[in-house]
């Protein structure tokens, strides 16, 4: 692996949102983060599960500022959501919602205390700040009978960039 430029400053989701999964990744199997443990997590969001709970990071909405300064210099607002399931036949409905609840609250402090400059692998800033604004509690079905407990977390984060400039 190469190391990045010095400036590491990013305007791309897909990039935040692959940093987001290395970072949920070191968290998979275990019970100190959460238990139940988190048993998967993803690139995008998924048609089928093979385990739960499984985290689902995706690319949301990327907003630039208008008008650029005479530099050409930007501020971009980049969002991933997150998105949590959990499923298990052996607890009751209550029981899965708190779960479900429990480990999306988690994952939220995780990201506002301990990111909220997110870095790369080598300690370089994505991002100047960012931070959860949303945490949604919901029901999804994947394939035709698979119902899960559901929570979308919304992170938001703020960078800047000249528009001349590759990420």
């Amino acid at each position: 692996m190469t190391a990045p430029t010095p400036f590491s400053l990013t305007a791309r989701a897909s990039v935040v949102a692959a940093r987001m999964v290395e970072l949920l990744t070191a968290y998979i199997d275990d019970t100190a983060f959460n238990d139940p443990p988190i048993r998967g997590v993803c690139y995008g969001d998924q048609d089928k599960l093979p385990i739960t709970p499984w985290v689902c990071v995706e690319p949301n909405d990327k907003i630039r500022d208008w008008p650029p300064t005479p530099t050409d210099m930007t501020e971009v607002t980049i969002e991933v959501q997150m998105l949590l399931y959990y499923s298990d036949g052996d607890k009751s409905e209550e029981e899965r919602r708190k779960i479900t609840d429990r480990l999306a609250e988690t994952i939220e402090e995780y990201f506002n205390v301990n990111h909220r400059q997110l870095t790369d692998a080598y300690g370089n800033q994505l991002v100047i700040y960012g931070y959860c604004v949303s945490v949604e509690s919901a029901v999804a079905q994947k394939g035709l009978n698979s119902l899960y407990k559901a929570v979308r977390i919304i992170w938001r984060g703020r960078s800047k960039l000249r528009l001349t400039q590759a990420q």
